[in-house]
This record gives C-alpha cells, sequence and structure tokens, in this order.
C-alpha cells in the first residue's frame, strides 16, 4: 500500500548511537517522496545528546520516535533458564525480539542493524511480498563464520550456524 507508512526499527545504546546516525544518514538521503517512514529506535541509555543528534536526522518524510524498552522485557533478557544471552552481544541486540509483542498493531515492519548502510530506498524492501511466512530475513555471514558466533548458535540457541534458510520461517 503505497500511502502506508513504512515502520523501520532500530535497537541501540549509546555505545551504537554514532553508527546508527551513519545509518539514518543513508536510509534518509535513499527516501522516496511519495512514502511516509517510521523509525522506531528501540534503547537503553541512550543520553539526550544522542537522541537529539538521531532526532536531527528527522526529515519531511521520515519521523523518528524512541521507544525505551520495558522493565518486564528486560527481565526476560537474561541468561537464566533462558537461550537469550547478553554475554556475547550487547544488550540491546535482543530488543528486536519483542517488536511483536511491544507494537501488536503492526502487521509489518523492517528491522534494520544500526551498523547498516542502505544504498537503496527501504521502501523496495518492504514492498516485498512474504506470502504466508511471518518473516524475512537473510543469513548472517558473521554467524556461520566467526567460532564463538557458530558455538553460539548451535549450543544456546540449538541452530545450525550453517544452515541459510529456517524452513517455514523465509
Amino acid at each position: 500500500m503505497l500511502d502506508q507508512t513504512i515502520p523501520i526499527f532500530y535497537a541501540v545504546d549509546d555505545n551504537y548511537a554514532p553508527y546508527l546516525a551513519v545509518s539514518l544518514a543513508s536510509l534518509v538521503d535513499h527516501t522516496s517522496s511519495t512514502r511516509n517512514y517510521h523509525v522506531i529506535i528501540l534503547c537503553d541509555n541512550l543520553n539526550s545528546d544522542n537522541q537529539a543528534q538521531l532526532k536531527s536526522f528527522q526529515a519531511t518524510n521520515v519521523e523518528i520516535s524512541f521507544v525505551s524498552i520495558n522493565d518486564r522485557l528486560k527481565q526476560e533478557i537474561t541468561d537464566k533458564n533462558n537461550k537469550l544471552r547478553s554475554d556475547y552481544f550487547t544488550f540491546t541486540i535482543y530488543f528486536r525480539l519483542f517488536i511483536a509483542e511491544l507494537f501488536p498493531t503492526l502487521d509489518k515492519a523492517l528491522y534494520l542493524d544500526a551498523d547498516t548502510i542502505v544504498l537503496k530506498d527501504v521502501a523496495d524492501l518492504f514492498d516485498t511480498p512474504l506470502g504466508n511466512n511471518l518473516v524475512g530475513a537473510v543469513p548472517d555471514y558473521f554467524i556461520g563464520h566467526t567460532p564463538e558466533t557458530i558455538d553460539y548458535a548451535e549450543k544456546a540457541v540449538g541452530i545450525d550456524s550453517q544452515n541459510t534458510l529456517i524452513q517455514g520461517c523465509c
């Protein structure tokens, strides 16, 4: 639907704010003037200076807002009786797992890592039909080629780090 606002999520803390600034600049540079975009930054411990810098990328057709992850969801991101671990990566990397719970009225959204450079309009990606699939995703080269992440994927999460397609997923 061309008049639909495209929700785009990122998740950061102060450590990744500079990378997100580069990603936002590239995203805004490649937006279509005929589309609207809502960038939602899921954050924890993102100071007001970083928020102001990131908000400065807002444009006529690009709204930027910040959502602090709530305490109840933060309690689920521990290494106790849970496959979610925050000792391998930054804590905020797991916020993406709760987008559907935090935003139940959205039927579709994009999630981009903060260190992503956008080279064309993300509306093209958003408009990609998913059929009956709940998720569209790309394989992460880093996961399948780094000993620590291979170990994490296979032992903690229980998936084959070399599998490029999870059946029924994408």
